[in-house]
């Protein structure tokens, strides 16, 4: 080398030849922004028409609900007025049936008010065409001082007309007498025929089952 010559600076090793030592190779470059207008029409996925069968569906069963809501109100407002005016002669039927109590209720001791009360809840029909037997079971019931004392433990409409009804009952009678001071239980099925009187359910038959 002559005299007052700088070394040559040695050469710059390539970048594949640095040792690693642990470090990861050199970041990837980034990728180049997406254009759509460069975009291959090949290469786009296809539309998936599920979706759009899902949105129908949907709208169709809020259409549907909408209506069965709207059809349900509409026949709330029809049945509303008959069923309160229904619910209301029911238990009229319901209350006159059960003064079938003060029909086969008496007491020896005060005949006169038993029979005027029993006759109150009946028809005149009734009264006509049983004239003969309450006159009999007015008697015995004198004779043998019977007491009579009626209850209703349980009730049923079984038809229910303008003008007429039939209830079903069960009664429970409780009896003494003369030759029977021990009290003793009957229970019996009873069915009750009612009509409407003159605005007021009276009844006009009454059945042993």
């Amino acid at each position: 080398m002559p005299a007052g010559a700088q070394p040559a600076p040695a050469p710059t090793p390539a970048a594949a030849d640095l040792p690693t030592r642990g470090f990861t190779d050199a970041a990837e470059p980034a990728p180049a922004h997406d254009d759509p207008a460069q975009r291959d029409p090949a290469q786009e996925p296809e539309a998936v028409p599920g979706g759009r069968v899902a949105a129908r569906v949907i709208i169709g069963l809020a259409v549907l609900v909408l209506v069965l809501g709207l059809t349900v109100g509409w026949l709330v407002s029809l049945v509303r007025a008959p069923r309160s005016a229904g619910a209301a002669t029911q238990v009229a039927v319901l209350q006159a049936a059960g003064q079938v109590v003060d029909v086969l209720s008496l007491d020896y001791h005060h005949l006169p008010a038993d029979f005027a009360r029993a006759e109150s809840r009946l028809t005149p029909h009734f009264l006509a065409q049983h004239a003969t037997e309450l006159a009999q079971i007015r008697q015995a019931a004198a004779d043998n001082h019977l007491v009579l004392s009626a209850s209703v433990s349980a009730e049923g409409i079984a038809h229910l007309g303008p003008n007429q009804a039939t209830v079903l009952l069960f009664v429970d009678e409780i009896s003494t007498n003369a030759a029977r001071a021990t009290p003793r239980i009957d229970e019996n099925r009873v069915r009750v025929i009612l009509l409407r009187t003159h605005g007021r359910w009276l009844i006009d038959e009454i059945d042993a089952l």
